[in-house]
């Protein structure tokens, strides 16, 4: 019988989680993080812009894969996976709406929603 440590490779994150049932840690193997197909002018546009705005495209990218839609509201994980401070991502929002890569909205006292436009 084969166990998710058997089939981690030495490079795989390999965590031990406490399962009540059993009363016992069990090792797990996560899943892999992946970015769906990203349109090459759009990030290429996105990459011309200053400072960080590139990290946080990418990680708009990434949520726009596990939400499944081009419309999301921006979660903490974006902010940490684009590591950077809040200011910057903020300023990365900026530049990218005016870029025309995103269109955001940000009601008061709320997480902001981006909308990816020409992602296609």
């Amino acid at each position: 019988m084969q166990t998710p440590l058997d089939q981690a490779s030495p490079l795989d994150e390999v965590k031990m989680i406490f399962d009540p049932n059993s009363g016992k840690l069990v090792v797990t193997v996560p899943k892999k993080r992946f970015i769906a197909s990203i349109p090459f002018d759009w990030i290429q546009r996105a990459a011309a812009l200053p400072g960080k705005t590139v990290q946080v495209a990418l990680a708009l990218c990434f949520l726009k894969g596990v939400k499944q839609s081009l419309t999301f509201k921006v979660t903490q994980e974006a902010l940490s996976l684009s590591n950077c401070s809040r200011q910057a991502y903020y300023q990365a929002l900026i530049n990218l709406e005016a870029a025309g890569l995103i269109l955001v909205e940000r009601p008061a006292g709320q997480r902001a929603t981006v909308t990816l436009v020409n992602f296609s």
